[in-house]
């Protein structure tokens, strides 16, 4: 038999707002933090809890309930809202560090973790912590989720994709991420 319950869900969007130092993102995510604690029904973290801190409590709490699931949106943004800013990525890199490291100390109260963003995290070094991490953004199985398929490119998208070709002057579509290109593909080495 299935078993339906709902699992508690955390949800954050770290595009929500800018941050432009590392204390002003660990003020922002202290506040989303707030928000949560406040969502779910439970006691606000003790003042001046930092927002990783805060994130494992809050963890803690809810596997009381059932074991948790994470959704983290855009994990990357403030990184890339701030590759102008180099006197603070390593700071904002830290901060998001320690933050994420608070779900692998949490893992056994962990169901699933769930990110998005546009950068590969092998890449950001802010997940060191996590070595659990799959990158599914060029599976297959998984292309509906993580992209756009063949019907979307050819009924939603279509306008833009056909203005985007007149614009640079071809006809029909122009090559798009996902569709092979000179004879290439992603994940591919030439066609053969």
């Amino acid at each position: 038999a299935w078993d339906w319950a709902p699992y508690p869900v955390i949800r954050l969007n770290m595009a929500a707002w800018h941050a432009a130092s590392a204390q002003d993102l660990a003020t922002k995510l202290g506040y989303q933090m707030a928000d949560l604690y406040s969502a779910f029904g439970e006691a606000e973290p003790p003042p001046g809890m930092s927002a990783d801190l805060a994130l494992g409590l809050l963890v803690k709490r809810l596997a009381l309930r059932r074991q948790v699931a994470v959704l983290i949106d855009e994990y990357d943004a403030p990184i890339i809202q701030n590759l102008d800013n180099r006197a603070e990525l390593t700071g904002i890199r830290n901060v998001l560090r320690g933050f994420y490291g608070a779900l692998k100390a949490n893992d056994q109260h962990l169901r699933f973790v769930f990110l998005t963003g546009v950068t590969r995290f092998a890449r950001t070094s802010i997940f060191s912590g996590l070595n659990n991490l799959d990158d599914i953004s060029h599976e297959s199985a998984f292309s509906d989720l993580t992209g756009f398929t063949d019907r979307e490119l050819d009924t939603a998208l279509r306008p833009y994709i056909q203005a985007m070709a007149q614009a640079q002057g071809q006809r029909g579509r122009v090559p798009v991420a996902g569709r092979p290109a000179n004879g290439y593909g992603p994940g591919a080495g030439p066609a053969g």
